[in-house]
């Protein structure tokens, strides 16, 4: 083998070393749950100018939440998944705070976060159709909520 073309394979495979310990290092950066610490970050303490948000525009807050309820709630077909964690639930609670004179539905998003705060899902079926609707959901209709059991082979699948 010529030394052009040792050299040539050398750094192909230096090249994709480089770019998959890049992947695994930026992938949080671009994960949901840092999208929404960002946006709590940039949330906490502002008041948002006449019908801007702050941090995330409401469609983009809705489709969060709807992902957050994955973790809870039995349904044929789910896009997205965020870890509802104490933490994302209190950056989740900053951002709609931040952006309660912007988000049509603030409050009621608001009162959710509040109940699941308290470790309180028992409506997270039927909020996550409220809000699978408002984003004209097709597939993915909750029928219920997930066993503990069910939820802990979730997390175990999707966050660890």
């Amino acid at each position: 083998m010529s030394e052009f073309a040792k050299t040539m394979m050398l750094s192909v495979v230096l090249i994709g070393l480089i770019g998959a310990a890049g992947y695994y290092v930026l992938l949080p950066l671009f994960s949901a749950d840092a999208n929404i610490a960002l946006a709590a970050k940039k949330a906490n303490g502002q008041r948002p100018e006449e019908g801007q948000a702050i941090g995330m525009s409401e469609p983009q807050f809705q489709k969060r939440l709807h992902q957050m309820t994955h973790q809870k709630v039995v349904a044929d077909e789910k896009r997205g998944v965020v870890e509802m964690t104490p933490e994302t639930i209190e950056n989740m609670l900053l951002i709609v705070t931040a952006n309660q004179d912007v988000y049509d539905r603030a409050f009621f998003y608001e009162l959710e976060l509040n109940a699941w705060q308290e470790s309180d899902f028992s409506n997270a079926s039927e909020f996550h159709n409220v809000i699978w609707k408002l984003q004209n959901g097709v597939d993915g209709e909750a029928t219920g909520l997930m066993t503990e059991e069910q939820e802990a082979r979730f997390v175990e699948k999707h966050f660890r």
